[in-house]
């Protein structure tokens, strides 16, 4: 039957291809990934060779796809990469329900 995560993302999430630890080959599950908005920053930043991405994106993805920062995790979502600066499992009582992650978006997969 599943969690009440399983089943919200399964409902209301995007397809999204998560690689822990770097691995070549993902696993695709449903997820949920929006922007963090802060106002209180710009988006993006002038650099002597174009511009450096300073967004980041909110990840809340099921528990059998386990994620970690720092790890070289990664992820996609349509043709957008995004590495994986932080990630934490969310429990409800003893299991895992979720995992959350802030992301970092970078190249476009051609």
């Amino acid at each position: 039957m599943g969690s009440w995560f399983d089943r919200a993302a399964r409902t209301f999430g995007r397809t999204v291809e998560v690689h822990p630890g770097g691995a070549k080959v993902g696993v695709t599950v449903r997820a949920f990934l929006q922007p963090i908005r802060d106002r209180a920053e710009r988006q993006f930043l002038p650099a002597a060779p174009g511009t450096v991405r300073q967004d980041r994106f909110l990840y809340l993805g099921p528990a059998k796809a386990a994620l970690s920062g720092g790890d070289g995790s990664w992820l996609s979502c349509g043709k957008m990469r995004y590495e994986v600066e932080t990630a934490q499992a969310v429990y409800v009582g003893e299991r895992v329900s979720h995992w959350w992650a802030v992301l970092r978006p970078g190249e476009e997969e051609p």
